[in-house]
């Protein structure tokens, strides 16, 4: 930006030159034909040389004690005309005339070569503050007592994905706020009297995402007037993900330690009740005799069926509260990947009205622990089949690339926000109106202790594809 600048600076300067020396022609060439013009064709009796002091004054302000060279000049021009148009009496006035144009040209020269030194060592303290500012990290811009932005630094630009153009001029809370008017708790609003504002913003950027800001306000003042404002913007987003990960973790170690105590307690109750239902239902075989009360225990039976699909959600519940609370140990044996594939895809009731297409490679056996696979496999295509629930089509490939074995889940369902896309895999985050969040979280803590990793693209009204990506030679691995 600094190069930028020194750039249209160089060549304005080049321009401006060239005109002054077009300018300071052009009026030495009309100080002499007005003073020729006075003296032989008008015959008046003097040397008219009140326009010369015009070229010597912008001579000493452009080009400072070379002005001299000019009022050199001048003076003899102004000698030789005073002797052919008067006579050598008039010599000394005439000369004496010229050293006055010399000294006029010293004085000029003097003073505007001091203001041309203290300019360029206000400029050359500009640029330094202005390559100091595009040095640092953290984002620092300058806005006047009306709010309206002076100067960005580079890194305040890059924070915000905007341009120097877009920045100069404009309020500050249109560019953070997209507001029209003030923000009603501005810190400038207070600030008066103190040494510094200081405040936490959260800012939605140009490109959609949202971050959190720690500004810091300096004003420059000028007696007790503010003149400006140097605002000092730390980008705090990390910090703030990281404090709410803290806070999340803590909440779910202690839901951890609560599952771990209570799911024994809860598991003894639920292997009861699934004792008492099968001989319901077989006794409900034996009863069922005739016609009338075989159509009873066909409704006892569906009824029988439902509470025993929800013991059997509970129970699931309960196993990956255990899961996640607990640290477990992989066990890894050489496995076929796609025939553990089929193993999955053969215990899943698939509707109808969804169409599974299947697409392997030959890949050698991996070293995974079966069991907690086979659960990642078996959570991913129920999400994906419940996220089709007007039918489409399953998607199943396995690839492998050398180092890797790869398994690819798609589905044609409804698709999973952007907003939504980081969050998945977090413990406890849930779309769904049953659940408690914990599938995914799962998935992705087995994936990645056999040194795997689990990825996700999604389009909404698209579709989601999942990529589970295992080592295809591992040691057992603690969780």
């Amino acid at each position: 930006m600094l190069l930028c600048e020194r750039g249209k600076m160089k060549s304005s300067a080049e321009g401006k030159g060239r005109n002054r020396k077009i300018i300071l022609t052009l009026t030495v060439l009309v100080s002499i034909i007005i003073s020729f013009y006075v003296s032989f064709v008008l015959g008046m009796a003097i040397v008219y040389s009140h326009f010369f002091y015009i070229p010597i004054i912008l001579a000493g302000i452009w080009y400072h004690k070379r002005a001299i060279y000019i009022a050199i000049l001048l003076g003899a021009v102004h000698v030789l005309t005073t002797i052919a148009s008067l006579s050598v009496s008039a010599l000394a006035s005439s000369a004496l005339r010229a050293l006055f144009f010399v000294l006029v040209a010293y004085v000029v020269g003097e003073l505007s070569e001091r203001s041309a030194r203290k300019e360029e060592e206000l400029r050359r303290e500009r640029d330094k503050i202005k390559r100091i500012l595009s040095a640092v990290g953290e984002a620092i811009y300058i806005f006047d007592k009306d709010r309206t932005i002076l100067d960005a630094n580079r890194a305040y630009l890059k924070t915000f994905n905007l341009d120097i153009k877009d920045v100069i001029g404009k309020k500050c809370y249109e560019i953070f706020f997209n507001r029209s008017d003030v923000c009603p708790d501005c810190p400038l609003l207070s600030i008066e009297g103190k040494k510094y504002a200081r405040t936490e913003r959260k800012v939605q950027c140009a490109d959609g995402t949202v971050k959190y800001f720690d500004v810091i306000y300096v004003p420059v003042r000028e007696g007790s007037e503010i003149k400006q404002v140097i605002c000092d913007v730390r980008d705090i987003t990390e910090r703030k993900e990281m404090e709410a990960r803290l806070r999340r973790a803590s909440r779910l170690a202690a839901i951890g330690e609560l599952a771990a105590s209570i799911a024994h307690e809860l598991r003894q109750p639920l292997a009861v009740m699934n004792n008492a239902l099968f001989l319901l239902k077989r006794e409900l075989r034996a009863f069922s005799s005739d016609a009338e009360t075989e159509s009873v225990s066909g409704k006892v039976s569906r009824h029988l069926e439902i509470i025993e699909k929800e013991v059997k959600h509970a129970n699931k519940l309960i196993t990956d509260l255990l899961h996640f609370a607990r640290e477990e140990k992989i066990l890894p044996k050489r496995c076929d990947l796609n025939a553990l594939l089929d193993e999955v895809l053969a215990d899943i009731d698939v509707p109808s009205n969804i169409m599974v297409r299947k697409e392997v490679e030959k890949i050698p056996e991996v070293e995974i622990d079966k069991d907690k696979i086979r659960q990642v496999l078996s959570n991913i295509i129920m999400n994906a089949i419940q996220a089709m629930p007007e039918g489409g089509e399953l998607r199943l490939k396995t690839a492998y690339d050398g180092n890797f074995a790869q398994v690819v889940v798609s589905d044609t369902g409804v698709g999973i926000p952007k907003e939504n896309l980081h969050k998945i895999f977090e413990p406890l985050f849930t779309t769904k109106a049953r659940g408690v969040g914990l599938g995914l979280s799962l998935c992705k803590k087995f994936v990645e202790a056999h040194g795997g990793e689990i990825k996700v693209e999604s389009e909404v009204g698209k579709g989601s594809k999942f990529i589970i990506r295992i080592p295809a030679s591992r040691a057992g691995a603690g969780i």
